[in-house]
């Protein structure tokens, strides 16, 4: 029997997805409450575990998951991905003043501090959070499917757009452009989840879900795909030693600083993907 087919056979639900998708958001739930603790700034084996289950488990995992739940989605028609991504565009303002410029505005009328004042100003649009990244993910898969583009057409504008993000991330000192900017690079230390940086992880997730749905025995993909993802990490990590190149900046333990968390470029990609793959092998098997 052939492993592929040529149109979607394998339609159900997916667990070993809905698994992994809850450990990320799980892990994201938890660094986002740890990090307020005291001592989690100091550079320890605990935190070094906080900093990698809520950076390359967490996040980039979840994005993956969501560009392979459009292929699974029945509703995901150019239209109901355009309003979707718009919801979410629209839902990440409403959270940021709901938890930066309404508190801030408060606490400066109390207060007259203008540390409150600065807040409220990033409440107004200048973080650029995850629901922004998202909502613009979904208007991303909006135009592909609007004009119609196939997986290797998205897949080349995606590398396009990646290599982009190597030649535009630069500083911008003009206030007012860095939350416009720093939708699509970082730009500006507020900037957590640029498009250009962060839209490979979808497209990895959308490609994932596309060869799935189409798989005739998924005992035999996952055992393939856990063997390559598994292969890819162990070269990359011997590659490590021999070169002393850090494959994941983002944990504090190893830089003390979060910068490489939110520049996600080519090898991150293929060190999260072979995080997820290896997962979802795992959740399908037990």
């Amino acid at each position: 029997m052939k492993l592929f087919n040529g149109e979607p056979v394998n339609t159900e639900r997916q667990s070993e997805l809905d698994w992994a998708r809850a450990l990320a958001v799980l892990f994201m739930v938890i660094v986002h409450v740890l990090i307020y603790l005291p001592g989690s700034s100091t550079v320890n084996s605990y935190m070094i575990i906080v900093d990698f289950l809520g950076g390359p488990t967490a996040a980039p995992i979840f994005m993956i998951l969501l560009g392979a739940g459009l292929i699974y989605s029945k509703n995901n028609t150019p239209q109901k991905l355009a309003k979707r991504g718009l919801m979410l565009f629209i839902l990440h303002y409403i959270l940021n003043m709901l938890r930066f410029g309404i508190p801030a505005l408060i606490m400066f009328t109390l207060t007259q501090d203008d540390v409150y004042w600065n807040y409220f100003f990033v409440g107004l649009g200048f973080c650029i959070d995850i629901l922004a990244f998202a909502g613009l993910t979904f208007l991303f898969f909006a135009l592909m499917k609007k004009f119609r583009m196939r997986l290797a057409h998205i897949i080349i504008i995606t590398l396009v757009l990646s290599c982009l993000n190597y030649l535009l991330t630069v500083p911008i000192d003009t206030a007012w452009l860095n939350p416009i900017v720093g939708l699509f690079v970082r730009s500006y230390e507020h900037s957590y989840f640029p498009f250009l940086s962060w839209i490979g992880y979808p497209v990895i997730g959308y490609a994932f879900g596309y060869v799935l749905i189409r798989c005739n025995d998924k005992k035999v993909f996952y055992k393939y795909l856990f063997a390559v993802s598994l292969l890819v990490a162990t070269v990359m990590s011997l590659g490590t030693l021999k070169y002393n190149f850090n494959l994941w900046p983002a944990l504090r333990g190893l830089d003390g600083g979060e910068e490489g968390y939110y520049y996600q470029d080519f090898i991150q990609y293929i060190l999260v993907a072979g995080i997820c793959f290896r997962s979802a092998s795992c959740f399908f098997w037990f």
